[in-house]
């Protein structure tokens, strides 16, 4: 069921699906190949906590997501990848 109580669709089981499955991902800053589990829950990304402006900056930056490499040099508390 849906949060409207309604039986779900195929497209949201689908999106549900596909939003718990890690998929990989080219980084918006250098190309290299990443798993990114974002938008479900438990992706390596919800450790990393920016600031307001770095956040920002990213975002006019970049349309899509970082490798975990590129998002440390951005916030050095950032976890490595350790491709």
């Amino acid at each position: 069921m849906n949060p409207r109580g309604d039986r779900a669709t195929a497209q949201e089981l689908g999106a549900q699906r596909n939003a718990c499955a890690p998929t990989q991902k080219k980084c918006a800053a250098c190309g290299q190949q990443f798993s990114c589990g974002a938008p479900g829950p438990g992706c390596w990304c919800e450790d990393v906590h920016l600031s307001p402006a770095a956040l920002a900056q990213l975002r006019a930056r970049y349309a899509d997501c970082l490798c975990p490499r590129c998002l440390a040099a951005v916030e050095p508390g950032a976890p490595q990848d350790s491709a």
